[in-house]
């Protein structure tokens, strides 16, 4: 479950991953979602949302992780290689951003 808590020691990588068309946006939530399946399962993984702009032209990924580390090791290890060179086929550009959590506020009831 994602836990947004400001000061704690996690760090959030988020990717801004920019298509062409909503046809290509499904596809990529599609790959994202089945390179999850795999990197979840590595070490200093928390957890991943995945969010679609309503104009069909980009997909956000915020995950969380142990340490920046941990990320590093991710994307250099064979189980997840071939995900990720999937998925910057699909895409016209990727940014990823990483971050530490400041502020994080909600509403007294929903």
């Amino acid at each position: 479950m994602v836990k947004i808590t400001p000061g704690s020691k996690i760090l959030t990588l988020i990717n801004v991953f920019t298509v062409e068309d909503a046809e290509k946006q499904q596809a990529l939530l599609d790959a994202l979602i089945a390179a999850d399946e795999e990197i979840k399962r590595m070490p200093g993984y928390i957890s991943a949302s995945f969010h679609r702009s309503l104009d069909g032209k980009r997909v956000v990924n915020y995950t969380q992780w142990t340490s920046m580390e941990a990320i590093r090791a991710m994307q250099s290890s064979p189980q997840a290689a071939t995900h990720l060179e999937q998925v910057r086929q699909m895409v016209a550009s990727f940014t990823p951003i990483y971050c530490e959590v400041v502020y994080s506020a909600e509403a007294a009831s929903i």
